[in-house]
């Protein structure tokens, strides 16, 4: 696991709340060198060391309680904001973080922050050319009955973009084909069986094709948006490809986040990957989180 940003801010007094807080902002980065295009993903986490629940907003990058920053020698990166509003019940104090519990955030840098380029229209990433980069997080954990708090900051994490070598160049090729097959209107209604004849494809050519964990996660959502749902054998196809991608990347966020994605979150496959013992402990405590949020909702 590389790139550890580990950040810890001593909350003082606030009205409600335990009289010592120990909230941490952390975010793990699969890779500290990638190339041009290659999916960078990220998973953040929030942890809870203080011995009192702490309460806070969701952590979420649209409703802006996360915030982020890419900077590059030229200085902030645009970014892509989706914006969603996040309005507390009556009496509700926000989400709890039991003492020694975490709750985490896991997405694809490039779906956030970036420049148009060749797959901004069809596959949603944008492009962070050639150079050096530092990422930056925090969190706003103002808590929804108006309980305001100092925001929780990481320490900054470095990466690089190259240039593409040998066989990279090819899989960026394929990406920007199956891109071009997505946006052809004509295709519209196949664009599923499409997304995975490429993925089975990309997986015989090169089982580490870094595009694939993603079209296989947030990818899939472009099948969804049209309504267009897997079939029993779709859904087979994907389970067994994302089943196998999970054990490849049982260490990284590329893992954790492969662990959302449908089918594979609600199955069986995705209990024995867990079981496994190369899995992380980054990987099990996301997937503990996401389970534990959804029993709550």
């Amino acid at each position: 696991m590389s790139n550890l940003i580990r950040g810890l801010v001593l909350l003082g007094l606030v009205p409600r709340f335990a009289a010592s807080q120990d909230v941490r902002l952390a975010a793990y980065l699969n890779d500290s060198t990638y190339f041009e295009g290659e999916p960078i993903y990220v998973v953040v986490e929030l942890a809870n060391r203080g011995p009192d629940t702490a309460w806070t907003r969701p952590l979420d990058l649209a409703s802006g309680t996360l915030h982020g920053l890419v900077l590059s020698g030229g200085g902030p990166l645009p970014e892509f904001v989706a914006v969603s509003h996040y309005m507390p019940l009556p009496g509700e104090r926000g989400e709890p973080i039991a003492p020694g519990e975490s709750t985490y955030l896991s997405f694809v840098l490039q779906s956030r922050w970036g420049h148009p380029g060749e797959l901004y229209r069809t596959l949603f990433l944008q492009h962070l050319p050639p150079g050096e980069y530092t990422f930056l997080a925090s969190f706003v954990p103002d808590d929804p009955v108006g309980n305001l708090r100092a925001r929780v900051e990481g320490a900054p994490a470095a990466f690089r973009v190259r240039a593409r070598l040998g066989s990279e160049e090819d899989s960026y090729v394929a990406v920007k084909q199956l891109g071009a097959i997505v946006r052809d209107p004509s295709r519209r209604n196949v664009v599923l069986s499409e997304m995975i004849a490429w993925c089975q494809s990309r997986l015989r050519a090169d089982s580490g094709d870094p595009f694939v964990p993603y079209v296989l996660s947030d990818g899939l959502g472009i099948a969804r948006g049209r309504g267009i749902a897997p079939s029993a054998g779709q859904s087979q196809d994907l389970l067994r490809m994302q089943g196998t991608l999970l054990r490849l990347y049982a260490t990284s966020s590329t893992g954790a986040l492969l662990t959302y994605a449908e089918p594979l979150r609600t199955s069986s496959v995705l209990d024995s990957a867990i079981a496994q013992s190369d899995v992380s402990s980054l990987v099990r405590s996301v997937v503990r989180s996401w389970r534990r949020t959804s029993k709550g909702q």
